[in-house]
Order: structure tokens, then sequence, then C-alpha cells
């Protein structure tokens, strides 16, 4: 496809972010920049920390691509991320989802409710994470890319159901909070 002007070009879409805070900047527009092909580009400085990149592969086959990190190890990895979501999963015992309360009878109800916070905060730091670090990388890539690499199906199909999983914990934690602010409202009158 070659020479065709309708093939779709190798290039790198950009968004900013807002510094750290994690999510995009909507007054600043994404973009697609179309290189050709056997380009290289770099990003430089804290570049890197203030927006989210994606290569696109384009319609001229495979491409190669090395992204190196200074000073982190392990991150970014199929492990980590899987074994991340094994661990917040893991304390999710802590929470008696049927009976709609934190399961620890030595905490006070202002202490489970932090409880509850905190683990519903970083529960949402994990589902951004994987959205935007992971699902949204390989969807962004199409059909072709997820032919040319099958050995990522499954690890995506698990971090879909992890997702989901998430998201539906997510619903039930935001109910608890809200029963448990009418319960320290009701208390306080």
């Amino acid at each position: 496809s070659q020479g065709s002007n309708t093939s779709k070009p190798f290039g790198v879409a950009l968004r900013a972010m807002d510094g750290g805070a994690g999510g995009p900047l909507p007054s600043v527009p994404a973009l697609m920049a179309p290189l050709p092909s056997g380009s290289l580009y770099y990003m430089l400085d804290d570049f890197n920390h203030n927006h989210e990149h994606a290569v696109i592969a384009g319609d001229d086959g495979i491409r190669y691509s090395s992204t190196h990190r200074v000073a982190r190890e392990g991150q970014g990895t199929w492990q980590y991320i899987r074994d991340k979501i094994q661990n917040l999963q893991s304390t999710a015992t802590i929470f008696d989802w049927s009976v709609g309360k934190v399961d620890d009878p030595t905490l006070s109800p202002k202490k489970r409710k932090q409880k509850l916070v905190s683990r519903l905060r970083n529960q949402e730091a994990l589902l951004s994470e994987i959205e935007f670090e992971w699902l949204r990388q390989w969807f962004v890539q199409g059909h072709k890319h997820a032919k040319l690499h099958p050995y990522w199906h499954d690890p995506i199909k698990v971090l879909i159901k992890s997702f989901c999983a998430l998201e539906e914990t997510t619903v039930q934690m935001i109910k608890l909070l809200k029963e448990a602010s009418k319960r320290v409202a009701t208390e306080s009158e």
C-alpha cells in the first residue's frame, strides 16, 4: 500500500495531560502527527510526563518501536499490571459487600469509612492505569495490529474482565459511602 493516498500512515498520537493529576486537558486538542516510514522520534525532558502518546502502526506493515525509560523497573509490564490487579482484588475480602460494610469490627465507623475511601482512591487510580496505559493503547492500534500480536489477546481479555469487575466494585463502594454518610448525618442530628 506504499504510495497509496488512501493508506493510513505511521504516526504518533499525542494529547496533553494535567501535569500528574491524571486526566487529559480538555482545552488542548489531541493530535496525530503522521511520519514517513523509518522515522525516529524523541520525547525529551518532562514531555512524556505531561503528554500521553501512542505509536500508530498505519497500513505499511509491521513497525518496530523501542521505549527507553529511566530509573523505572517493572512498571509497564504485563506481570506488573497483573500483580497490581491481583493485589487490589485480594484486599477486597475486608469488604463484606453482602451486608454493605467494611468487615473489621476492631475499627471505629470513622476508620472504616476512611479505609473504604482509601481503597476507592487506589482502585480508581488502577482503573485509570488499566484504561489509559493498556486498553486504549491496545485498541487505538486497530484490528491489523491485533492480528500481528496474538500473544496479547489473552492478557487483554484478562484486563477487560478485571476492568469490568473493578467498575462493578466501584459502584458497590460508592453505595457504601453514601449509606455511611447518611448514617453519620443521622447520628449527628
